[in-house]
């Protein structure tokens, strides 16, 4: 019986051995998600930095300034204000009176039903789960937590073999690393009719016909800017760069989209006191292929190219200003 007992935990024993060391291999090569990649070398304190959705995420491209200024990008694709404002919330200390924080109102931000109700929801909101403590991620579980962030071998299954041996390593981390252009993309009306879907009709209309307007979102839009305030930071309303594809998809098919959008943005614009800049239509970019990657994101030049356009137009401060450019 002893013997029995001694071979039964010498086999536990192995098995667990095998099982940590694959795990500690595995989390060193995982590459699930290389957006999340700038968060281990996050500055301690930010001279700039964006919040938002994949608008953000490839609006911003900070590479022509970083040697000089401290900047941090917050934007990931879908990405809610409830949850820019948990991770404004949890990485505050790095803000302070020094630091310009740009927020990115995207088309869809104000409007639809609330995250957690999509059937994309629990797939992106894992992401969180390495970045936000638990009291601040939405519909927050244990188990996910054990087994995505401490365990994630025991659910790589095919991925397994690949990334113990060196795995897919992204060549920059962030996506918009990239100068891919619109025309490369197989067919650009397709592509823009399904984003438009995406953007303006699926989950944001109710059972009446009417926009569905999100007020916990606005709410959460609104919190933001007081805790920037409140750290003493600047802050300005941002939308990025669209082009002509996209405008006008949403025109031929939902032509009372903008004014629903500017009377939601009058009223964020009156309660923050912050300025707006909409550059959605803005000459400079609307007929400009080569610096979008689709028809609604900045590809890396474009993406240069529009920050450095912000740091020249962008004038921070406590102020009641609409600027829409170049209708």
């Amino acid at each position: 019986m002893r013997e029995f007992i001694i071979k039964v935990v010498t086999y536990v024993l192995i098995v667990c051995g095998i099982t940590v060391a694959t795990n500690v291999l595995y989390c060193r090569n995982d590459s699930r998600f290389p957006e999340l990649e700038p968060y281990k070398t996050m500055p301690e304190k930010f001279e700039y930095c964006a919040f938002g959705s994949s608008h953000a995420y490839h609006g911003y491209n900070f590479d022509g300034i970083k040697e000089e200024h401290a900047c941090f990008n917050f934007g990931l694709a879908g990405q809610s204000f409830i949850y820019d404002l948990n991770l404004l919330k949890t990485y505050i200390d790095h803000i302070d009176s020094n630091t310009k924080v740009f927020i990115t109102v995207s088309y869809f931000s104000l409007f639809g039903l609330s995250d957690e109700k999509l059937p994309s929801f629990k797939q992106k909101n894992t992401r969180y789960y390495f970045i936000l403590p638990d009291e601040r991620i939405i519909n927050y579980n244990a188990w996910i937590d054990f087994y995505e962030t401490k365990t994630p071998s025991l659910i790589a299954y095919e991925k397994l073999p690949i990334t113990l041996c060196g795995g897919v390593k992204d060549s920059g981390a962030r996506n918009n690393i990239n100068n891919n252009t619109v025309d490369m993309l197989e067919d650009i009306a397709a592509y823009n009719y399904n984003v438009v879907t995406d953007h303006i009709f699926k989950n944001k209309i109710d059972l009446y016909g009417k926009r569905i307007i999100n007020n916990e979102e606005i709410n959460a839009l609104l919190e933001m800017v007081n805790l920037c305030k409140k750290q003493g930071a600047d802050c300005v309303l941002v939308t990025t760069p669209y082009l002509r594809e996209y405008i006008e998809g949403i025109e031929e098919r939902a032509p009372e989209f903008f004014k629903d959008f500017e009377n939601v943005m009058d009223k964020v614009i009156g309660d923050s006191k912050i300025p707006y800049y909409d550059y959605s239509h803005d000459q400079r970019f609307i007929d400009d292929h080569k610096s979008f990657s689709d028809t609604d994101h900045l590809n890396a030049n474009g993406g240069r190219r529009f920050m450095d356009i912000l740091m020249e137009e962008v004038e921070f401060g406590d102020s009641y200003r609409r600027l829409r450019h170049a209708f």
